[in-house]
């Protein structure tokens, strides 16, 4: 009652997997850039940028701040694309399917 629907779920995994296809043929490059510095570029301006604007902070922590960010974007937009991959990977196995390469075109 409270759970989804064994369609639902179905459904979800489904749209998932077509999901990551179209990323993962765009390419692991394209995917940091997006995921992990779009994530990056919000953090570095709430945790960054406005305590400089308004807490009067020095501005030699706006250097900081970029490459701090910069490295954790990475990181976490690789991380994201680990996990995403292991689960389509998963998936194709449930589905008894080969993997195809990725692709390297950003």
């Amino acid at each position: 009652m409270w759970g989804r629907s064994a369609e639902r779920k179905e459904r979800d995994r489904e749209r998932l997997f077509h999901k990551w296809q179209v990323v993962r043929a765009r390419g692991k490059l394209r995917h940091l850039l997006t995921i992990g510095g779009g994530w990056a570029l919000w953090m570095y301006l709430v945790l960054s940028l406005l305590p400089v604007l308004f807490h009067h902070r020095p501005p030699s922590e706006l250097w900081i701040g970029a490459i701090k960010w910069s490295l954790a974007g990475w990181l976490f937009g690789t991380l994201m694309w680990s996990f995403s991959e292991r689960a389509y990977l998963k998936e194709l196995k449930r589905r008894g399917l080969r993997p195809v390469e990725e692709s390297h075109f950003p």
